[in-house]
């Protein structure tokens, strides 16, 4: 049995480019660790974060 790539998911909603930027820094910074990166980004206006 093969070990799986480790993957994260990130989901950005935010109406100011400069939280999204650094949602997506985040990202890089994983991809380029070697981690299978998953990324949706929306600019909706009211948006609402949910943290778990």
């Amino acid at each position: 049995m093969s070990a799986q790539q480790p993957s994260i998911g990130i989901i950005l909603m935010s109406d100011e480019l400069e939280k999204l930027h650094a949602g997506a820094l985040v990202g890089s910074v994983a991809s380029m660790s070697g981690m299978k990166v998953n990324v949706f980004v929306t600019m909706t206006q009211g948006s609402q974060v949910i943290t778990m």
